[in-house]
């Protein structure tokens, strides 16, 4: 899971697109558009529930960059489905890539 920003007529009518995808496809499995805030990632995380028959033979295996909202968004819709959660945190000094931490 993922988002990126853009705008709506100027730059000051933020707008963030939600997006999850599936690892070996590639393919959007959902997205989600609104402000960068805990209740977009729980749409998202809701939407990624109701896909599939998440259990004991398939985990869900999710990973994000460190926004916060979406860990909270696993934990509080996730609590009664197994699931792998791994967190990238990327460290960029002038556009460049200096450490990545998992």
């Amino acid at each position: 899971m993922d988002e990126l920003w853009s705008y709506l007529k100027n730059k000051n009518q933020q707008l963030w697109v939600f997006i999850a995808l599936e690892s070996i496809t590639k393919f959007w499995i959902g997205f989600e558009l609104g402000s960068r805030i805990i209740y977009t990632a729980n749409r998202l995380v809701k939407g990624i529930k109701e896909l599939g028959r998440w259990g004991k033979d398939n985990i869900l295996k999710v990973a994000t960059d460190k926004l916060a909202a979406y860990k909270n968004a696993l934990e509080n819709i996730m609590s009664d489905i197994p699931y792998a959660y791994l967190q990238i945190v990327k460290r960029r000094i002038k556009r460049q890539l200096v450490t990545v931490k998992k």
